[in-house]
């Protein structure tokens, strides 16, 4: 004889483990649609990076060639046997940084250490145009005393270079200084004298 009672526990057993069969089911398949969105969501950020790393690779050789074209420039402008400026874009500790570096027969050298005050002269005044040009849309810049340790024989050599400089970038220079051989190339210069307490044009 069939034990009725029996079967209805059985029956509700059955019941108790399908109904957790199918809350498993729901979570399995909502696992695998988590998974395949998460899946979909890294390929995405994958590709992204790669845009981001091929953008951010011409960016450092456009900079590097706006800036070591102009400060190359500016030295062959002013000096006899120039040095080639150099920059070149490295990562160091997840972090982008920037060498510098002169070059001349081949061989590197640290721009701090190796070459004179006339050459750093130069090579400050270039970078301080290539930076002005990369971040400003105005197109006048104002420099105060450059070039006060190139040598004296050299100093027409520097305004020739400002004035090539200017044309290159499309910009007016304005600049104060107490040398006469750098203005040599100005297109206008206006003489300032202090007379007593009040500084006064020529």
């Amino acid at each position: 004889m069939v034990d009725i009672d029996h079967l209805n526990k059985i029956k509700r057993r059955y019941q108790q483990l399908r109904g957790k069969q199918e809350v498993l089911q729901e979570q399995l398949d909502t696992g695998w649609t988590e998974e395949k969105r998460l899946q979909m969501r890294l390929a995405d950020a994958i590709r992204a990076r790669y845009i981001i790393q091929l953008v951010s690779n011409q960016t450092q050789k456009n900079l590097e060639f706006h800036i070591s074209n102009l400060t190359t420039m500016a030295l062959a402008a002013v000096f006899p046997d120039p040095y080639e400026f150099i920059t070149r874009f490295v990562i160091r500790s997840n972090r982008t940084e920037c060498d510098m570096f002169f070059v001349q027969y081949g061989q590197e050298m640290d721009p701090m250490s190796s070459v004179g005050g006339g050459v750093k002269d130069v090579t400050s005044f270039s970078l301080r145009v290539a930076y002005w040009s990369l971040s400003n849309l105005r197109n006048v810049l104002i420099v105060d005393e450059p070039f006060k340790y190139v040598s004296v024989d050299l100093q027409n050599k520097c305004s020739e270079m400002i004035r090539l400089v200017a044309n290159t970038l499309k910009v007016q220079i304005l600049m104060v200084s107490h040398l006469p051989e750098i203005n040599v190339a100005a297109n206008n210069i206006i003489n300032i004298k202090k007379v007593g307490k009040v500084s006064r044009c020529d």
